[in-house]
């Protein structure tokens, strides 16, 4: 079992051998409680405790004046305890100061996902999928101690206005990601013509059902569409050259554009036939980007949508357009 320290608060005690009042630090020793490291925070020697939170321990709940090394440090400790509590945090305001002409940031605060409210004017089947917000005021303060270099929980509210679903924190979409172990288990199970669905069965077996999972099936399946598929052999790119190429024999007016990486594997398309080459030129003042069926729509002269051309994004990066 772990044995750790808690922080408390400080006393003033007269020291003969030292000639003058010492600023100490009151620690209580608690069994299953995180390291704690203690560091010198004033010019005696003396100072806070810095949370020295390693992975494994048990860790303690949130509370004000809780000292840790740096920003790094103090986020994902309590980023883990939201996953742990159930709910998911957003970083609301940061705060900034320039120090020898750079940004330096010295306070920030971190505030659960629903908190504020909003009203809807779109009924409600026309809306996407949103977090519903019910002004929770759970939050945690950080703020930098410009005399140590330390950073501190200021303030810390844990109470929140709705209910808190610890199990489900894992598939939260902030909290959903595949570990190297399970994209190395997709790689293999498509390279053997698995599929996703059954890949995802043998992992929901393998940790005792879909709650103790960390993704979804939908994130099995984006990774094999965006990441496998399309950085697999060159045979795509040449298959794609090779038609177009036939149709641009057909017909000359044919344009069609293929992008690669170094790696020479398929990264973007974009074809566009004569039929909508001879629209852009009538129908190409006004036009808008479909990003579900990847395709360029303009409006004709009957007020028809009309197909301007295609394209084939790896991803919807901004720089990808």
């Amino acid at each position: 079992m772990a044995m750790g320290v808690i922080p408390c608060e400080k006393f003033t005690a007269t020291s003969p051998k030292i000639g003058g009042e010492t600023t100490l630090v009151a620690v209580v020793v608690v069994a299953g409680a995180p390291r704690v490291t203690g560091h010198g925070c004033s010019s005696s020697g003396w100072g806070c405790n810095i949370i020295n939170q390693t992975i494994g321990d048990e860790e303690l709940d949130p509370e004000e004046e809780m000292c840790f090394g740096t920003l790094e440090d103090v986020r994902p400790y309590y980023y883990r305890y939201a996953v742990r509590t159930g709910f998911v945090v957003k970083i609301r305001t940061t705060g900034w100061e320039t120090k020898n002409g750079q940004k330096v940031v010295v306070n920030q605060a971190l505030y659960c996902n629903r908190d504020g409210y909003c009203i809807f004017h779109i009924k409600a089947p026309k809306r996407r999928k949103i977090v519903p917000l019910t002004n929770c005021k759970a939050c945690c303060y950080l703020a930098l101690d410009k005399m140590t270099g330390q950073w501190n929980i200021s303030r810390v509210e844990v109470s929140h206005s709705h209910l808190l679903t610890p199990k489900l924190s894992g598939i939260f979409l902030a909290n959903r990601q595949l570990s190297m172990h399970v994209k190395d288990l997709i790689q293999q199970n498509n390279q053997a013509s698995i599929r996703p669905s059954k890949t995802y069965q043998a992992l929901a077996n393998a940790t005792g059902g879909p709650v103790n999972l960390t993704f979804t099936e939908k994130d099995v399946r984006n990774y094999i569409s965006c990441y496998l598929r399309i950085s697999e052999d060159e045979t795509d790119p040449k298959e794609l050259l090779k038609h177009f190429s036939l149709m641009k024999e057909l017909n000359p007016n044919v344009f069609f554009e293929i992008d690669v990486d170094k790696n020479h594997s398929l990264r973007n398309l974009f074809w566009a036939d004569a039929r909508c080459r001879d629209a852009w030129e009538y129908f190409g003042d006004v036009m808008t980007y479909d990003m579900s069926f990847e395709s360029f729509i303009g409006v004709n002269y009957h007020g028809m949508s009309t197909l301007l051309g295609c394209a084939l994004l790896r991803n919807k990066e901004t720089r990808t357009f």
